[in-house]
């Protein structure tokens, strides 16, 4: 899943009457990207004199080859009418993830422009923050949840859940956390080829967000196994790490924890694990008994 900026001009687009919910539109640029696809997520932005964003689409077909004026033509969706808050280019340019987006920086010419999944993500948090109403991704992991689940982390770090007096466990917690913010790359790249570049649990297939999660934390290399591992999508690697998502391995199926059935974790509950064509590169089942009994679920 892509994101992009669509860029229009206020003094040629009519806005208010462009962009009603379900409604098809077709636009055209000189410069399309090699790498949208149709369904790609939009966020359209209005240039001077307002320099917002306004509104969410959705990406339909578009056209292989460029007109007689060098254009290519493609549609959208338009998924919302213009926001009653839209965001403007001074609450991008001041949070950290969007003020390095192409669209701030590229010349007025330019019609589509990439975001990474990120700065996607979130300016989509930006938006509904001011616009609850809009809310209509529901895959993208909610930014709330996300902060709670990195301050449990933290606090119960601050608070040495683990017993001081057991080194190996405090050992091994230390390295659980360092490599999973440095990574190894071969130990990933194995998981992602096993896994065919998708989250297991999930099945999101943005490479640059998954991460390779161990199912007995890190005691060293001989724990870099791939069926030590899952392919997991860096907050779904939170949720396991805290023992909030767990595996029956009787089914391969997703457990979640109650503290998450109000989220919108939700749905992952009882959801199949998505599994290696390769057998043998299958999670080991006691792996998963281990770390199903120590998050209690």
């Amino acid at each position: 899943m892509n994101y992009w900026i669509i860029r229009g001009r206020p003094t040629e687009n009519k806005f208010d009457e462009m962009l009603i919910p379900n409604r098809d539109g077709n636009w055209r640029t000189a410069r399309p990207p090699k790498e949208w696809h149709n369904g790609d997520r939009l966020f359209f932005w209005a240039s001077s004199p307002i320099k917002a964003i306004i509104g969410f689409g959705e990406l339909g077909k578009f056209a292989k080859e460029k007109n007689k004026e060098g254009d290519i033509r493609f549609e959208v969706r338009y998924l919302t009418n213009v926001f009653g808050n839209p965001v403007r280019i001074e609450e991008l340019r001041k949070h950290s993830l969007t003020h390095q987006a192409s669209f701030l920086k590229i010349g007025p010419t330019q019609t589509v422009m990439p975001l990474t999944q990120q700065q996607g993500e979130a300016l989509y948090h930006l938006v509904i923050s001011k616009n609850p109403g809009h809310s209509i991704w529901k895959d993208i992991p909610p930014e709330s949840i996300f902060r709670e689940l990195i301050s449990q982390e933290q606090n119960s770090l601050a608070k040495k859940v683990f017993n001081p007096r057991n080194l190996k466990d405090a050992r091994k917690r230390v390295m659980a956390s360092i490599v999973r913010r440095q990574g190894q790359p071969q130990f990933r790249q194995e998981l992602i080829q096993a896994y065919n570049s998708q989250c297991a649990i999930t099945g999101y297939n943005a490479v640059d967000a998954l991460e390779a999660a161990h199912i007995i934390q890190y005691l060293g290399p001989n724990t870099n196994h791939v069926t030590n591992g899952l392919l997991l999508r860096a907050d779904i690697h939170v949720l396991f790490d805290l023992h909030l998502i767990a595996v029956n391995s009787s089914n391969m199926t997703v457990i979640i924890s109650p503290s998450l059935e109000n989220t919108s974790y939700s749905v992952l509950n009882r959801s199949s694990l998505l599994l290696p064509n390769n057998k043998h590169l299958r999670p080991n089942k006691k792996a998963l008994d281990k770390h199903r009994k120590e998050a209690g679920l």
